[in-house]
């Protein structure tokens, strides 16, 4: 027999855990801390491709915030920033913004989608960094 007050204490506990936000899910090995993130990209101009569909895009990453993302010759505007956390935020145009882990894979770098159920999918490598605004994105 369960004591009083005991049952409403299980089901609080059993509905934070399943509410439990992908940020709480632990990152894939060799993530990088948010210090890392921003040290890697303020400044940079970043090459990177989409392990799905190979799309290559360029992006000016600013030290106020602010992205220009290059991608199939046109220039896209949208913000960044990096959580405590260690996921490294971007929205650009009309999209929604997103948070990914980013993994140091040898040489290079990998963003990962980070999923409530544990599961770390690679999704962008980073080809390469190159200080500053080059491409006057």
């Amino acid at each position: 027999m369960l004591r009083p007050g005991i049952v409403p204490l299980l089901l609080t506990s059993l509905l934070v855990v399943g509410c439990a936000s992908p940020n709480r899910v632990a990152p894939p090995e060799g993530a990088l801390s948010a210090a890392e993130i921003r040290a890697l990209f303020t400044g940079q101009t970043v090459k990177s491709v989409t392990f799905s569909k190979g799309t290559v895009r360029e992006t000016y990453y600013m030290a106020n915030g602010e992205i220009r993302r290059l991608r199939n010759g046109e220039v896209r505007k949208g913000t960044w920033r990096v959580r405590k956390n260690g996921r490294l935020c971007q929205q650009v145009g009309d999209h929604e913004e997103s948070c990914h882990a980013i993994v140091r894979a040898g040489d290079t770098h990998v963003k990962y989608v980070v999923r409530k159920n544990g599961d770390h999918r690679p999704v962008v490598r980073y080809i390469s960094f190159t200080p500053g605004n080059p491409l006057r994105l």
